[in-house]
């Protein structure tokens, strides 16, 4: 967490992020929201997309998957976490919908590093 260094008020929340906890994170937001919410979702995507010279060095592609489906393969060797911060609004967004999932028992496996990651910066709102 970084602070504003005259007042000590917390002003940030740095997480390091994998591919795949990059890619989950859609799994995290919601399809709908309302006005500020759709703000949220469009300022978490835009600092954890993925640049075109990331895709090129990580080689990450969408490939066929069975049935007729779709998934993202990357260069595992190549990797490197990505430090992403987050504000406190932003980070309690992603809290609530880690726990509105938690609620119905619905995280998915997947998702499972990228949610204890997030409840590191346990915040109260």
């Amino acid at each position: 967490m970084t602070q504003d260094k005259n007042r000590g008020i917390p002003t940030g929340y740095k997480v390091k992020l994998t591919v795949k906890e990059r890619l989950g994170l859609d799994t995290l937001l919601p399809e709908k929201a309302g006005r500020i919410g759709n703000q949220l979702i469009e300022d978490v995507t835009e600092k954890t997309k993925f640049t075109q010279k990331e895709m090129e060095t990580l080689d990450l592609k969408l490939t066929p998957g069975p049935k007729g489906t779709t998934r993202w393969t990357w260069d595992s060797k190549k990797e490197k976490e990505k430090q992403i911060e987050f504000t406190k609004t932003e980070m309690l967004f992603l809290q609530k919908r880690a726990d509105l999932l938690d609620d119905d028992e619905d995280i998915a496996r997947a998702i499972w590093s990228l949610v204890k990651k997030l409840d590191v910066f346990r915040v109260k709102g």
